[in-house]
């Protein structure tokens, strides 16, 4: 390898190890990136192709409707599926049907098979300030909820998040893109928070409302423009330039995955869709985006559905909505791998923004910006507090992309 693409490398483990997740015939790996340029590779020797594969399944019916998760269930107990004894926990003795223990069998197993040897292998201890990790998954590993891998028990849990903070990247180059264009400017910060509380042929999301209270509470007045509320309807044309000149853009609202043509994956807003393909149209990805406009864009949070699950029959094509905004030049994104609870949104916001802008103080000389590194910090926290209120199933599909 060339001088310069070993320092290439290493730039995008600068702030924190970056752990490549391989599942193939020949065996697992876990090829772990230093800042030093060091790789590590860490058998994970639990594991094999098909048993990802079979963990991977089981987050896809655990993730969709519950007849879906009964199928699924209905089926493993009437194969007797091979892998089904190597799943931790009681539960694959009982022959249980509860989504609840198929999760703690499943983080558990996560935590035994994955998170626990990376974690050895990095020698980092439990620590109430855990430093950051960046998780590259490929293959079926792009499936798997690697953050929220742990031991949970009635009277004590023991997690990958008591020893880092957990990001995401599709890929090792997309994070040092994301580091190039990380917003480092002094200008005013930007906020745009876009809602959609009905959409036709779906569900009502009445608490994108509340969601967007909680935002204006934390976010200096400003700072925020607020757009499709009652007074202020919008256009997907307004959004899209409204995506350009922010640093920080919240949407909360329906996503829709499309697993035939990922470039089809929209979000629904104004009575339209919002597709990735032009996303990517407008996006700096297309080289003649002043540049200063590339540098504001910084922080994505996309408080919709399906915004990070990709298509199970091309794994490594990394086309989903959070990964298409890497590639677009923004450095954060906040998505969900599966459904979100409408309520859960508001609680999100409302510790996300409030640690983000903890010092941000826009009439202080010279004004303070909040610092949009801490995004991942951000929503370590939210989600560590939604944990303790509500099931597996709403506070794990919550994850961070990049810087």
């Amino acid at each position: 390898m060339e001088p310069n693409q070993i320092e290439q490398l290493r730039s995008g483990a600068k702030y924190g190890p970056v752990v490549i997740l391989n599942a193939a015939e020949h065996g697992c790996h876990a090829l772990i990136m230093h800042s030093s340029g060091e790789i590590q590779s860490i058998p994970l020797s639990k594991l094999s192709l098909d048993f990802v594969e079979f963990l991977a399944e089981i987050v896809q019916a655990l993730s969709g409707q519950p007849t879906k998760f009964n199928s699924f269930v209905d089926a493993l107990h009437g194969r007797g599926h091979r892998h089904q004894d190597r799943l931790v926990g009681k539960m694959v003795y009982e022959r249980s049907r509860s989504p609840h223990d198929y999760f703690k069998a499943l983080l558990w197993t996560l935590w035994e098979t994955v998170a626990e040897p990376v974690v050895e292998a990095l020698g980092i201890r439990i620590s109430t300030n855990p430093p950051r990790l960046w998780w590259c998954p490929t293959g079926p590993f792009a499936f798997l909820p690697i953050h929220a891998a742990g031991i949970y028990r009635p009277d004590n849990i023991h997690s990958i998040a008591d020893y880092v903070i957990s990001s995401y990247t599709p890929t090792l180059t997309a994070l040092i893109t994301a580091r190039e264009n990380q917003n480092t400017s002094a200008n005013m910060p930007k906020v745009t928070a876009v809602i959609q509380p009905t959409t036709p042929g779906y569900g009502s999301l009445p608490h994108t409302k509340t969601e967007l209270q909680k935002i204006a509470e934390k976010i200096p007045n400003e700072w925020l423009t607020s757009l499709n509320t009652s007074e202020t309807p919008t256009s997907l044309e307004t959004i899209l330039s409204h995506l350009r000149e922010s640093s920080i853009i919240h949407f909360a609202c329906h996503g829709v995955q499309n697993t035939v043509n990922p470039l089809e994956s929209c979000l629904l807003i104004g009575g339209a869709q919002l597709k990735v393909s032009q996303l990517m149209e407008t996006s700096g990805v297309s080289h003649d985006t002043p540049s200063t406009n590339v540098q504001n864009r910084g922080l994505v949070f996309l408080s919709a559905c399906e915004t990070a699950m990709g298509d199970t029959k091309l794994p490594d094509e990394s086309m989903h909505l959070a990964a298409t905004l890497l590639f677009a030049r923004f450095s954060s994104v906040v998505a969900t791998l599966w459904t979100m609870y409408d309520p859960d949104g508001p609680e999100i916001a409302e510790v996300f923004y409030g640690h983000l802008f903890r010092d941000a103080d826009p009439t202080s000389t010279p004004p303070r910006f909040p610092d949009l590194s801490n995004s991942a910090h951000a929503l370590h926290m939210a989600v560590m507090q939604l944990r303790q209120k509500v099931p597996f199933a709403r506070w794990v599909p919550f994850v961070h992309f990049g810087v």
